[in-house]
This record gives C-alpha cells, sequence and structure tokens, in this order.
C-alpha cells in the first residue's frame, strides 16, 4: 500500500509514518518543508507543500492507495478571531485541496482527521 499523509511531520503523523513503514507500506509525507527537521523514519519520502493552498505537490497525490490529512495549524495559541480563521482554514482548505488532488475515477480512500483540546485549569 501507498499512503500520502498530510502533517507527516508530527507527532501523529510521524508514529504512523513509522507504523506503515514496518508493515512493509511505501510513505510519502506532505511538509511545508523540503526537510523537515523532526526524525521521519527512514524510507519516508518527502514532498514540500502548503496543502491549504492548491500546488504542485497534488500532483504527488496519483498513485497512492490511501490518504490520511493530519494537517492543520497549531491550536496553542492565543484564538483571536484572526486566529480561528486560520484553524478553520488550515483544516477546510488542506481537506479540500485533497479532495481536489484525487485522480478522476482512481479509489483512493481518504481518512481526515482533526484533533481540538483544551487544556486549562478549573476552579474544583
Amino acid at each position: 500500500m501507498r499512503a500520502f499523509i498530510t502533517g507527516g511531520s508530527g507527532f501523529v503523523g510521524t508514529n504512523l509514518s513509522r507504523a506503515f513503514i514496518r508493515a512493509g507500506h511505501q510513505v510519502t509525507i506532505l511538509s511545508r518543508s523540503e526537510k523537515p527537521s523532526k526524525g521521519l523514519p527512514a524510507g519516508v519520502s518527502v514532498v514540500a507543500g502548503d496543502p491549504a493552498r492548491p500546488g504542485k505537490w497534488q500532483e504527488s497525490v496519483s498513485g497512492h492507495d490511501l490518504l490520511i490529512n493530519l494537517a492543520g495549524a497549531s491550536i496553542f495559541k492565543r484564538w483571536d478571531e484572526r486566529y480561528k480563521q486560520l484553524l478553520r482554514d488550515s483544516r477546510m482548505l488542506t481537506t479540500r485541496n485533497l479532495v481536489d488532488a484525487i485522480p478522476e475515477g482512481q479509489g483512493i480512500t481518504l481518512l481526515s482527521t482533526s484533533a481540538i483540546g483544551y487544556y486549562g485549569f478549573t476552579a474544583d
């Protein structure tokens, strides 16, 4: 199986890539950087591009069996109105661009997830 992962250099994406590689699958990650700084497992291919914007990276989707969308702006910043829009766009535009990248008639499975959380203190 050939998997294409957005957000593949993050915590979840790196561990998922490692598991796929160990199982004998091919993994390509989309990264905003051509050389992600985090320790990716050996054998992972990297495609540079911004998933929230259409681009040449979309051509790399063809030939993959599975798309996994883990991309999105960090939730660990102050959520003013401008940043809330960035959070929405980073998830919605990325998903739209992935769907647009799927070649017509090609059976590709798309899994998309977005986690949010609140880690605050309570008065209890």
